[in-house]
């Protein structure tokens, strides 16, 4: 087949790449060169230009090999293939980093599953992945990107054409296919491949793939990306390769010091500065070595493998999972060089330690004898539930009291039990949080003695009109229209008002005059009342629930429709 020629025979491929979009284009250009062992060594260029202007490029070496390693874990050792690949920058001007991969090899999908690994290199493939870079992108872009793609597959703007020129057969395919966007565009996708045979050889291959904008007016907002790719292939004798990469060099052989991430992956989400103070709103640890050995080791990746304490940080799925508040030990594995050859699973651990997110705010709930009124009454117990915010956060608190003799406070775990025993204009109650310095919070109260009767007396000695209503929190005049007229409170708890319609030119009919009777009840510096309020429409009066607030001269009716009435002694 033509993989097995080019994996067999190929003695370099050079390969030609580009990704461009719009005025952004990066162009990488390495030879191959593919030696007796089927292992390859390349070198080559990557140019970044802006409008056709050099910004940035470097020049870099590959090193791929296969290499049968020893790895000891435990008391056992075993033998394996493993198949390395190593990407050396000269300047990491435009790859910030070198790349180093390292894959185990087995013999089927079925064995690689059994042992638990699911990116592996399978020994029939190790060819292609090594040297033959030219079918195996072949390969690639036609399982991958075109097949797999069921947009191309289902179109019919598409065509396969095979020409013979001499010895050389080419095989195109072409296809495209458009989709309306979302901002009055259609965006087209177009591929092509083509690859050429002779005498049963492959011996080059060229790939493009484009997106563009074919609907845009606007030339300064027009959208274009484009993959391309091209190998060319030499057939001939095979020969003994050296390279200055030694593969080792890339990955650890000894930890010393590890660093953390709230993450998954390591190097991703913020470090973890102190493993003795991690937040339990974090909800993953990762690990990556920071002090090791060789300095030029790439893959420094550390992997979760047991911790002491899984209510507090649990092993899920290859991934420390924070599940609690405490202390636990975590161990890390890699896979360090000890020899040549030679490999064996070491470990290191960390302590670390979980601690409830950093308070932010208090919240009180208050019982339903709190009237929100900044009153404590005495005479009467109030519960105050204290929680903290955010919710993950430490709740543990200290309270201060102004004045022990106008309140007295007694806490049980999140509940403040407080009650008032002596007049006091104000005193306050302050909340610390126990573990956040600066996070605290005052409440002030006014201490009164109960004022229930003596404010039931003063509404049964008093009259009062609707002379205002609340709009927001400004008072505006009564309109035409109806509305109560001589509030009156009697002392067995019913009460008399009126409702009064009001004429446009502000005359009274006094006949449409509608007088009925309700029900009340005070408690504290409120009264609860149930009454009918009379319907225009229907001519008829409708059941109403309302509260009227604020002791005093004046009184505020919030009744069923939310309308709020101001009342004035008459």
């Amino acid at each position: 087949s033509l993989n097995e020629i080019e994996g067999d025979k190929a003695a370099s491929v050079v390969v030609k790449e580009s990704e461009t979009k719009n005025d952004d284009v990066t162009e990488t250009n390495e030879t191959f060169t593919i030696g007796k062992d089927s292992s390859s060594t390349s070198e080559g260029t990557i140019v970044h230009t802006y409008k056709g202007e050099i910004t940035k490029q470097d020049t870099f070496q590959r090193r791929r090999l296969k290499k049968v390693d020893t790895i000891a874990n435990g008391n056992q050792t075993t033998t394996t293939n493993r198949f390395y690949m190593v990407t050396d920058y000269k300047d990491n001007s435009i790859k910030v980093k070198d790349e180093a991969s390292v894959f185990f090899m087995f013999q089927s999908e079925e064995e690689a599953t059994a042992a638990g690994y699911s990116d592996y290199v399978l020994d029939e493939d190790y060819k292609t992945a090594a040297g033959a870079q030219a079918i195996g992108s072949l390969h690639d872009t036609i399982l991958n990107k075109i097949l797999k793609d069921t947009s191309f597959s289902a179109q019919t703007e598409a065509y396969f054409k095979v020409e013979t020129k001499g010895e050389t057969t080419s095989y195109t395919y072409h296809a495209s296919y458009s989709v309306d966007g979302d901002l009055n565009d259609t965006i087209k996708n177009e591929v092509q491949t083509t690859f050429y045979v002779k005498e049963n050889a492959l011996t080059s291959y060229t790939y493009q793939y484009d997106v563009f904008d074919i609907n845009n007016e606007n030339e300064n907002d027009l959208y274009h990306t484009q993959y391309y790719k091209e190998a060319t292939i030499t057939y001939g004798e095979r020969k003994d390769i050296t390279s200055s990469i030694d593969v080792d060099d890339y990955f650890l052989s000894t930890v010393n010091e590890v660093e953390l991430y709230s993450s998954g992956i390591p190097g991703k989400g913020y470090e973890i500065e102190n493993p003795s103070a991690i937040e339990s709103t974090t909800n993953y640890i990762s690990a990556a070595a920071k002090s090791y050995e060789p300095s030029t080791a790439v893959d420094v990746s550390l992997y979760p493998y047991k911790s002491s304490a899984p209510a507090v940080v649990r092993l899920d799925d290859e991934l420390f999972n924070v599940r609690g508040v405490g202390e636990a030990t975590l161990t890390f594995l890699y896979i360090g060089k000890r020899g040549p050859n030679q490999y064996a699973y070491k470990d290191i651990k960390v302590e670390v330690k979980i601690l409830g997110a950093k308070p932010k705010d208090f919240i009180i709930v208050e019982s339903e004898n709190y009237q929100s009124d900044n009153n404590l009454y005495i005479g009467q117990t109030y519960t105050f539930n204290v929680s903290v915010t955010p919710s993950q956060s430490e709740q543990d608190f200290t309270y201060e009291v102004s004045d022990h003799e106008a309140l007295e406070v007694t806490r049980s775990e999140k509940t403040l039990t407080i009650v008032p025993k002596k007049a006091s204009d104000s005193v306050s109650i302050t909340i610390r949080s126990v573990v956040q310095d600066g996070i605290s919070k005052t409440y002030t109260y006014r201490v009164a003695p109960d004022p229930t009767e003596t404010y039931k007396a003063y509404l049964t000695s008093h009259t009062f009109d609707a002379k205002k209503r609340l709009v927001g929190k400004e008072e505006w005049p009564m309109e035409w229209g109806y509305y109560y007229t001589d509030l009156t409170f009697k002392e067995d708890g019913t009460g008399v008002v009126k409702y009064t319609p009001y004429e446009a030119d502000g005359s009274i009919e006094e006949s449409k005059k509608i007088t009925w009777t309700f029900e009340y009840t005070v408690f504290l510096a409120k009264i609860t009342f149930e009454f009918k309020t009379y319907n225009a429409e229907k001519k008829e009066l409708v059941f109403t629930k309302g509260m009227i607030r604020n002791e005093g001269a004046r009184l505020e009716i919030d009744d069923a429709a939310f309308k709020t009435m101001i009342f004035e002694v008459k």
